[in-house]
Parts: C-alpha cells; structure tokens; sequence
C-alpha cells in the first residue's frame, strides 16, 4: 500500500506511476486470464466456508489448486446458484446475531456497513438496540459485501433493509489490508489519468476522447515532458462529506455507513499523508452528525482556505450542489465569520465543532472583503462561475456523477463555469471496486469504465427490452429485462446491456448487483462500461413499463420547455409516483422550481413529458386512456430538503443521500401533496 500511495506524492516517483500503469495494462490485456485467477483466489482464500462447501463439495473445493482456470470457471458457474440479498439473509441474520463461525468468509467479521436504497419503502436500518428504529421495522434482511452494505429495497410492501459486512480488525486485518491496496491502487491510477488529461491540455496536446492506448500515451509522457500534476503537493481539498452515527448490534457488531467507517480509519488519515492533499476540514466536523452545521464549517474553512484548494469534491454531485444553494443564502454570515475569527452560535451549537473550527479558524478583514466584493458581482450572475471565482487555483470539480446524479450536472457546470473540468468519479459500489474512469476530459453524460479484472470475479446477464408485454394492475417494481444466461467479462459485447454479477473477496458468490450497464467498448482486452441505471421498474400502471432512466430522459425533455422560456428558472428536483388509486391509473411528476415560470409554461412542459415516454405500452395504454393524462404537480421550495430531512432524521447518513425518483411511502406521498401549489395534466394524448 505504501509504495502505490508513494507514486502520488512527488516528483520523484515516476517509476512507481509507470508501474501502476504497466500493472493496469498488463491486466487489461489479459482480462480473461486475470479474471480465472481472481476466482481461483476468491476460492482458496475462503476455503471451507459453509456457503461454498454447501454447493460445491468438499471434492471440488480441494481440486480448486489444480483445476485449469476456464474449467473452474466452468464448474463454479454451474453448481453456484445467481443470488440476490434474499437468499443471504438466513446467513446475515446469523452474524449479525454473533455467530463467528466460517459462514461466508473464512475472516471473522466485526462491522456492519450501511447503504441506504431510497426508493425503498422505508428507509430505517434496525436492531433492538435502536429501539426507534426497530418500530418502525416490518422486516429484516441483509446483503454482504467488501465495504459494505446498505440496500433497503421494496418486497411487495415490506420494508427489507439490508446490512453487508466487512472483515474482523476493519481496515488492519491482512483481507481488509489487501481491499484497502486495490481502493489505493485504483485511486492512483486515476489520479495519474486525471494529470495527464488535463496536462495535456495545457500543453496543446489536444483532447483525447478515445484512449486506446493509455499505457503509451502516458509513460512517453512522462518521459517526454515535465511532469505537472494538476495538483500541488501540500494543497487542501474542499470535501463535503459527513459522517452518521454507529451503534452495536445484538451480536455485538459495530453498525454504520460505509463512509463512515471510512472517514474514522486510520486509512483516510494516510490518504491524505502519502498523497499530500489535505481536507479542509478537521473530522469533528466530518463526525458532527448534524449535516447542517458540517456543511456550514465545510464552506466556512474552505473559504477560510481558499488559497489552497486545488480540487472539490463529494461522494455525489448532490451534495456539492446542496453545499453552493446553502452558500448562495448564507454568504453574509460565512464573511463575517471570517472577518471577525468568529463563528455563528446560531448556526453551530456543537462544543467540539467549534473548538476544532478555532484551532484553524482567525480574523481576516481583507479575505472576507476579497469574498463579499466576489458575492456581490457573483449574485448579479446568478453565481455562474461560483467555484472558480472564490477557489481561483481549484483544477477540477470530482464526484459521481453518472445514473441519478445527471440531473445535477446543467447546475454544477454553472457553478464550475465555463473551464473548470467535472470530473466523473471511478464506478464501484459498496459491493466492490468496478471500474476507472480512463478518460477523465470526458463528459460526465458519455463517461465510460474500464473494468479492473483483480478486484472481483465478474459475471455479466445479457438483458433485452420485452417485445410482448402481460398485463398487470400492479403498480409494484416489475422487472422490464428478458435474461439469458450469464457470460463473463471475456465474452461480453459491445453495445449490449447487461446486468452486473459479482463474486468478491469478501464472501458475495455471484451476486446480482443490480446495475444496468452497457458496453461501450474495449480498453485493450477489459471492457468499458457506461453505467444505465439500477435494474428495477419505477412507474407502471398498466403493461408500460419505465425505468429511471426512461424517467430520466422525459424529465429533461420537459426541462428543456423550461429552459428555452425562462432563463432565470430552474429545476431544483423531482420525483415521481405511478397513481393507481383512481381509474385509470396515471403518473404523477413533482417538480420543485426555483424562479417563476408561467403556468403556460409549465402545463407545455407536462405536455412534453407525457408525449416523450417511448415505452410502447405507455404509448398504446394513454391511447386507449387504459392509463390517464399524466400529471405534473410544482411543490414549494424547501420541499425536497424536506424530505431530505427527513431520511436523515430517521438514521440515513448525507454522503449516501440519493432523492428517490419515484416512491410510494405514504409519509412522503403526504409532504408532496401537502407542498403540492400547482397542478397541470397533459392534453398529449387529447387528455383533459
């Protein structure tokens, strides 16, 4: 871990950033070897365990050594069955009720990681222990995986939360030590595909949309020209994350998000170390818990530290977004903080918070006046150029920023204005590490993964869109996909869809992950993935069906009709729900404005969305009015910061906040209706 944390830090390392590079491409290139070998490993290294000796025999399990890599594959594939969180959770109840014994991993485990899925029905992880949380529990079950876990999902209308776990002496153990390294290794490759594009840039090198041969480029790179990172060494980076609370369980493991086991390590302490960029801020604010006041002091001594910070970034673009409309209401304050050395007593309550604050914190008039002269001319531009102008040695914008995110990305780019790159983060999940992002001058909206062949074993579910479609009353998650049997990563094709399965180091066997990917093309011999979307149906009535990425699409349709008759009026949010209630059955879409729009406008924009849903039993079902006009609903401002709320105020951590696209939860249906101040129904179809 050392030495790939060193390649990083300095100007004397070029040989550990050619390794990196030559380790990556040697792996690429042999994809499908490197792919037998990881399950080989996955297999010796858990050896034994219960889950595996169950399906695969004590005979096949001493034979793993010997067995020549295409027939394990071959045998593993056929005598382990594809798996979802349901089946594990007979396992998970298990551990997390204390039992040490080699069920999935032959490490004993001592923490619970949390993901929060919010389109779910409920959004509440459990234990008895928890006595607030366990009321409002129907029903548990877990997931397992590397960091893990988090996934509450939607069972018919019980709620499942869902737990994974990570290995006993969290991040010291050798297991966790090893998945800490390939999380390192991935971030340094990165990192050096991230300098060189934007180096090559300023240079005149010119934009290379199609690395196919990165290695290459890279090292007569290095070698060729003065090696510029586009980052100082010693620099500050302007971080919005937070961290939740952790409890035990009745097993006695540690329970909490993933991040924030992370941000607690002594790992992100020498992150920051060995690569030389530091956060902004100390943890008390990273750990306050209350994500108001952390945001606050993010933003205050980022301010603060102005002059050091060379990149910003969240774990999604959400939150970077949420920081800068927070700054746009609370710039005053923040500069009289920094005039003064003070800090708000109203806006920062927490002891600690505030000590850790004054450690850093000092009066300084003429920053606070650079600030507040900056504000009033960015306020008259509607704060396009924001980051920029108050961070001028900022290089670049890095968070996720694929899937659900791409709504955020028109008001990001107008904060980041009009050079500051945004920079897609690499593709993992809680699960597993899957991907690098190989050309990071790519837009966000056409970003593409190459597959790290080491860090899991790698299945791939062929899906197609159904050509004849049954009907159905049910307004539930119905799944839209035809399968076929599942290829490995060496088999897949470029321009099929296919549904991601893992098997990781970590006690997941051919776990259907639930990502939507398509294949956009090869890196040498791995492939690189556009992520679509997560695999569910969010709106039906009818025999339509509609993912969030076709909701997606419609909704940037209607947004457009808002765009070209407005310029001071912006999306803020949506979500959306499948109303079955009345008959016929219809989609409503909450949209939260900022601005004002004429209601001709708006009812124009639900026409729009209405008429741009392509899905054929969509089309044909408002035809024959089987499914109503849909109805475009404009809640009040704040609303979804409401409902933000109130995810978090039930135990869901900020980092992992995702609006949900599309809910039926009762409590939130209540916050939309009641925030509801306009409604619209579309005439697409000759509708009222």
């Amino acid at each position: 871990m050392e030495a790939v944390l060193k390649s990083t830090a300095g100007d004397d390392n070029h040989g550990l950033d050619k390794d990196i590079i030559s380790w990556f491409e040697e792996a690429a290139e042999t994809a499908g070897s490197v792919q037998n070998e990881t399950l080989r490993r996955i297999l010796e290294q858990n050896y034994g365990v219960e889950y595996l000796k169950h399906w695969l025999g004590e005979d096949m399990m001493n034979n793993i050594a010997s067995m020549e890599g295409n027939a394990l594959e071959s045998l593993y594939t056929s005598l382990v069955p594809l798996v979802s969180h349901a089946d594990l959770e007979p396992f998970m109840q298990r551990i997390a009720d204390g039992d040490t014994s080699p069920l999935l991993t032959q490490h004993p485990l001592t923490t619970l990681s949390l993901r929060y899925n919010f389109s779910a029905v409920s959004f509440f992880f459990a234990q008895k222990t928890n006595p607030k949380l366990y009321r409002s529990l129907k029903n548990s079950s877990f997931v397992y995986g590397d960091f893990v876990v988090l996934e509450q999902l939607m069972d018919g209308k019980n709620m499942c939360p869902s737990l994974a776990i990570v290995p006993r002496l969290l991040f010291r153990s050798l297991h966790w030590q090893q998945l800490i390294d390939q999380g390192l290794n991935l971030f340094s490759l990165h990192q050096i595909f991230r300098v060189v594009q934007l180096q090559s840039r300023s240079q005149g090198f010119g934009m290379y949309k199609n690395l196919s041969n990165v290695a290459g480029f890279l090292i007569r790179l290095f070698f060729s020209y003065p090696r510029v990172y586009p980052i100082r060494e010693g620099g500050r980076i302007l971080e919005f994350i937070y961290s939740s609370k952790r409890f035990k369980t009745k097993g006695g493991l540690t329970a909490g998000t993933a991040t924030t086991h992370y941000f607690a390590s002594e790992e992100f302490k020498i992150k920051q170390e060995q690569t030389k960029s530091f956060t902004c801020s100390p943890k008390e604010i990273i750990s306050c818990g209350d994500y108001r006041e952390s945001t606050y002091c993010h933003l205050l001594l980022g301010l603060f530290l102005s002059d050091q910070v060379e990149f910003i970034t969240s774990t999604f673009a959400y939150s970077v977004v949420q920081a800068f409309r927070t700054f746009e209401d609370l710039w005053g304050e923040l500069c009289t903080d920094i005039r003064d050395g003070t800090l708000s007593t109203s806006r920062i309550t927490s002891t600690k918070v505030r000590e850790a604050v004054y450690d850093i914190l000092s009066p300084n008039p003429s920053l606070a006046s650079r600030i507040k002269a900056s504000c009033e001319e960015l306020k008259e531009g509607d704060w396009f150029g924001l980051i920029p102008k108050l961070w001028p040695n900022a290089k670049y914008v890095y968070s996720i920023m694929t899937g659900s995110m791409l709504l955020y990305m028109k008001k990001l780019r107008h904060y980041a204005g009009r050079d500051l790159p945004l920079v897609s983060a690499d593709y993992g999940s809680t699960e597993s590490w899957i991907g690098v992002n190989v050309d990071p001058s790519c837009p966000p909206e056409d970003v593409t993964f190459a597959v790290i062949p080491t860090f899991s074993y790698f299945e791939f579910i062929p899906l197609y869109r159904q050509k004849n479609q049954e009907y159905s009353t049910s307004a539930c998650t119905i799944d839209d996909f035809i399968e076929e049997d599942p290829v490995p990563l060496s088999k897949v094709r470029i321009g099929q869809q296919y549904e991601v399965v893992l098997t990781t180091f970590t006690g997941l066997y051919r776990y259907r992950l639930g990502d939507v990917v398509e294949v956009a093309g090869f890196h040498k011999g791995t492939p690189k993935l556009n992520f679509i979307c997560r695999r569910k149906l969010i709106l039906t009535v009818n025999i339509d069906k509609n993912t969030e990425k076709d909701l997606q699409l419609v909704v940037e349709k209607g947004s457009q009709i808002l765009s070209k008759n407005t310029t001071r009026a912006e999306l803020v949010d949506f979500t959306s729900h499948a109303d079955v209630e009345k008959q016929p059955g219809h989609y409503i879409i909450y949209w939260e404005i900022r601005g004002e729009v004429e209601d001709r406008v708006l009812a124009a924009c639900c026409r729009e969305m209405d008429a741009s849903f392509m899905d054929h039993g969509y089309v044909v079902s408002r035809k024959t009015n089987c499914i109503g006009p849909l109805e475009l609903c404009i809640v009040e401002g704040g609303t979804f910061k409401q409902i933000m709320d109130h995810f978090i105020g039930n135990g869901a951590g900020f980092s992992q906040f995702k609006t949900p696209r599309c809910t039926s939860n009762e409590f939130l249906l209540e916050i939309l209706s009641v925030s509801t101040i306009k409604k619209f129904h579309s005439t697409a179809y000759g509708g009222a």
